[in-house]
């Protein structure tokens, strides 16, 4: 049966708000601003739209060259294991080995958020030292040329973290939701929804398809979805 969509993967960046030095908590709402994208007039898909960073996956997003680089900071099968939760049903987009797709889907939306945003959301922790679920971000390199090489040829950003001595760091991603496209648009994506949250703000370097990008200082409140679940993972 031939597919009418292609298989995509989105981030939900978030940022740690801090006002006068402090931040605020309370029991159902979380002190984060949230980054959007809005979409330009001539985007090949969702003009003018407001939207996360994100894109389709890539075959090499799937590649054993991958493994290899992230096995050679540390991680192992376990590591890899902890990215899927057996008691959630596994959505098509998952199938046939859902470990493995987690490991590229997220791979996918680092490397997505990267070409439209110019932020590497990376480590170069070994596994036995990382502490904490917050994303990171490698600063030191020439973002804006590395964004146009890995737009051109997505089989750059392993050349680009191997050169750096970085991983994508997966997992600092929360698999949230699935979500197909409905049929009424001509362009259909079955598109798995990540949530990560950085403590500092980017530096924002956006695409030809990408008009404006913004970090909404809004107060999220989600009590008892998965969004909120997710989002007190990084409770200090």
């Amino acid at each position: 049966m031939k597919r009418h969509w292609r298989n995509a993967a989105t981030l939900i960046v978030l940022t740690k708000q801090f006002r006068g030095g402090l931040s605020r908590r309370d029991s159902n709402t979380k002190d984060f601003d949230i980054l959007l994208q809005t979409r330009t007039p001539n985007a090949s898909t969702f003009p003018n739209s407001v939207v996360f960073p994100g894109g389709v996956t890539e075959a090499l997003d799937e590649s054993e060259h991958w493994l290899r680089h992230l096995r050679s900071f540390g991680f192992t099968s376990e590591h890899f294991q902890s990215l899927h939760c057996p008691q959630i049903p596994a959505t098509p987009i998952l199938q046939p080995d859902p470990i493995r797709r987690h490991i590229s889907l997220r791979i996918t939306a680092i490397r997505e958020t990267f070409e439209e945003l110019g932020i590497l959301i990376g480590s170069r922790t070994q596994c036995a030292d990382k502490k904490d679920n917050w994303g990171g971000l490698i600063l030191d390199f020439d973002s804006k040329s590395w964004q146009h090489k890995v737009s051109e040829d997505p089989r750059q950003f392993l050349t680009l973290c191997e050169e750096l001595n970085c991983y994508p760091d997966i997992w600092a991603l929360y698999y949230w939701s699935n979500w197909l496209t409905p049929t009424t648009y001509q362009k259909r994506f079955d598109s798995s929804f990540f949530v990560t949250a950085l403590k500092e703000k980017p530096q924002l370097i956006s695409n030809s398809e990408v008009a404006e990008v913004k970090i909404n200082p809004r107060r999220l409140t989600f009590p008892d979805t998965p969004l909120n679940l997710t989002i007190r993972q990084f409770d200090d």
